[in-house]
């Protein structure tokens, strides 16, 4: 199984007029963004023939960002899960068990959680920027352990 963790492209910044899950990407940011899919799309293509399973964190920027994935990737999001968003991660690790291990997991998501993530799985420390995308080979389901394998970073 391969997980990739996609931090959201730039959003609105915080405000006290505006709930943190109900920031939007700025036009900035999906420009940007929409540049980087022919990169994952070519790194997909590069791998086996698997399934792409999306998920994404209820905050509308991460919705958003997922959405762009999922265009360009000609699929759907396969499904919201507040535990991205909360930061959860034994419920990940619980909720990657249940996946077919021929497939391919794209989890958008936010900071510090991606990056504390990265390092539960990897021992890889790493501040995850805006719009980056990291590609793991999942080497145990239980606890979760992976393998770094590629960085797709914003240009």
């Amino acid at each position: 199984m391969k997980v990739i963790l996609v931090r959201h492209a730039i959003a609105e910044e915080k405000r006290e007029d505006l709930d943190d899950i109900k920031r939007d990407l700025t036009k900035e940011g999906k420009e940007k963004f929409q540049k980087l899919i022919p990169d994952l799309i070519e790194k997909l293509a590069a791998q086996d023939k698997r399934e792409v399973i999306l998920w994404s964190s209820p905050a509308n920027r991460a919705k958003q960002t997922a959405e762009i994935v999922a265009e360009g990737l000609q699929t759907d999001i396969h499904a919201i899960h507040d535990y991205i968003y909360e930061g959860d991660f034994e419920s990940l690790n619980n909720e990657l068990e249940s996946v077919d291990d021929g497939s391919t997991v794209i989890v958008v998501g936010h900071e510090p959680t991606l990056s504390e993530w990265t390092e539960q799985m990897s021992d890889e420390e790493m501040e995850i920027k805006k719009g980056e995308m990291l590609c793991f080979r999942v080497t145990e389901l239980s606890p979760l352990q992976a393998d770094l394998q590629w960085v797709v970073t914003a240009k």
